[in-house]
């Protein structure tokens, strides 16, 4: 099994210059957003709906906070894209 990476914008819907830029590992089996406590400055302010009991991958049980809203959209690799336009040019 692999990993699936994605590149990924999140923005506070209500201060859109606040955002970050990351590459989030895509967990399937998650039930939830999981940020650095450290990013939470820089997504502005971000209401607190309430607390959860979490359960780490080495099954540790840990209280997390929920907050929000937040925005998530990918962002794109440019290079990639280049790579696809050249290619796309030279088969017929």
């Amino acid at each position: 099994m692999g990993r699936i990476i994605a590149s990924v914008r999140i923005t506070n819907p209500s201060d859109p210059d606040a955002k970050v830029r990351c590459d989030a590992l895509v967990d399937t089996g998650a039930s939830f957003m999981v940020l650095p406590s450290a990013w939470r400055d820089r997504l502005g302010k971000l209401d607190e709906i309430g607390k959860v009991q979490l359960e780490t991958a080495s099954q540790e049980t840990v209280e997390g906070e929920i907050c929000g809203p937040v925005r998530i959209q990918p962002t794109f690799n440019t290079n990639i894209k280049h790579k696809y336009r050249y290619f796309k040019s030279i088969t017929k």
